[in-house]
């Protein structure tokens, strides 16, 4: 019990942000079945597939973008209310349709403003907290976001053959409860001046009137973290696209089902590990622990080239889970730290698209892969990248080191 002890005297607002990333978990049934849904109900074969999870999240970067400018500009709890709500609506269209490319068209439209509200939950929850209380919030909201989560994709596993239309309603319904939490619990509020001069690192009175292209430029280290963080998820993207497909293969009846309690066994790992990894590396930098993750992500990917039997998938999300935690709760520590406030929303939106095109391409190219190679041929090329990705991971941690950058983590 020491360890959750690590999550006590955080602000109340930050608490009101976990329950609604919860109960938001809990109704996403969508994007753990997206690759189910595109292949066994609208009948799109691989690369077809891996080419519309590519254009779903392209629909990521407008809403990524305009979200997290406004985030900046009209606020972030008002850009959370706004486009979520929307993205609710589409959602709950999606339920009363046959399954069918108007459903697909629909969910590049809610992807979008679904999109436009990560930069403002990122960016209140940094202007929430400090560097000696930050990684503990991001790493509380990602815990429950995952027990949500843990829950999510066994129901929806059970649900997909004979029930999808409730798969929509349930993550629209979940969207909104999510909503009205935040509209009542969150104030309406701007960072804290005095707090942005504490936090922000001594920095060129010019750079202060730089838009957010300018600073980056300034700031290259968020840029080629953001790259390598790029590999990173375009290596994770399979676990969310060629895994189930090779499940469904070597299961063909009961596929869906075990790749849902594979997704369901990685939200309940998360709950159980993310306490103790963010305890493990509170002290360390986050490129450090990043580095650690991908190691562990090459393992897992390893063990996909030689799976066999149904048990070796849950060893390997073991081993995934592991790395997945020490990644998730340092990567937004990393850009909230190394980021003034006044930048914040647009840098997490711009970081969001880095990161999150790897996500995008991933499964578009190993889609049209799967046409020509074998799956373990895909396994075996994806542990390689992950590799390479560590590797660089790791320089970029000896580099800041050495220049002595350092950031409010």
């Amino acid at each position: 019990m020491k360890i959750f002890k690590e999550y006590l005297h955080l602000p109340r607002e930050v608490y009101v942000l976990v329950v609604a990333k919860t109960i938001n978990g809990l109704g996403n049934f969508i994007m753990p079945l997206l690759t189910l849904i595109l292949t066994e109900k609208v009948g799109l074969n691989g690369s077809q597939a891996g080419f519309y999870m590519l254009m779903l999240n392209v629909c990521f970067v407008p809403g990524l973008l305009f979200g997290g400018r406004l985030a900046d500009s009209l606020g972030r709890k008002k850009v959370i209310i706004i486009f979520h709500s929307l993205a609710a609506l589409v959602f709950m269209a999606c339920g009363f349709i046959k399954p069918s490319m108007l459903v697909v068209y629909l969910l590049m439209l809610g992807s979008s403003f679904l999109a436009a509200s990560l930069p403002a939950y990122d960016a209140l929850l940094a202007d929430l907290t400090n560097e000696h209380n930050r990684k503990r919030a991001f790493s509380l909201t990602f815990m429950g976001h995952n027990l949500g989560f843990s829950i999510a994709p066994v129901l929806g596993g059970f649900l997909f053959r004979n029930y999808l239309y409730l798969v929509f309603i349930i993550d629209a319904i979940s969207t909104v409860i999510s909503v009205i939490l935040v509209a009542i619990y969150i104030p309406n509020m701007e960072y804290n001046q005095s707090k942005a001069k504490n936090e922000v690192r001594e920095e060129k009175s010019q750079e202060k009137n730089l838009n957010v292209f300018q600073f980056l430029l300034n700031n290259k280290y968020i840029l080629i973290f953001s790259g390598i963080l790029f590999f990173y998820n375009f290596a994770f993207s399979q676990l969310a696209f060629t895994l189930p497909i090779h499940v469904v293969q070597l299961f063909p009846e009961n596929g869906p089902k075990y790749y849902g309690t594979m997704e369901g066994l990685n939200g309940v790992l998360i709950l159980i590990l993310t306490p103790i990894m963010t305890r493990l590396t509170i002290k360390s930098r986050p490129t450090k622990a990043i580095a650690m993750g991908g190691i562990l992500y090459t393992l897992t990917f390893a063990l996909l080239i030689f799976v066999g039997p149904l048990s070796m998938f849950y060893l390997a999300i073991l081993v995934m889970t592991f790395g997945e935690t020490m990644i998730t709760v340092n990567n937004n520590a990393f850009i909230s730290g190394m980021t003034p406030p006044p930048y914040r929303g647009r840098v997490s939106g711009i970081f969001q698209i880095i990161y999150g095109a790897g996500f995008a391409i991933g499964p578009f190219i190993m889609g049209i892969l799967l046409d020509y190679i074998s799956i373990h041929e895909v396994w075996a090329t994806i542990t390689i990248i992950m590799a390479l990705a560590s590797l660089f991971m790791l320089s970029l941690t000896r580099r800041m080191r050495r220049k002595k950058i350092e950031g409010h983590y």
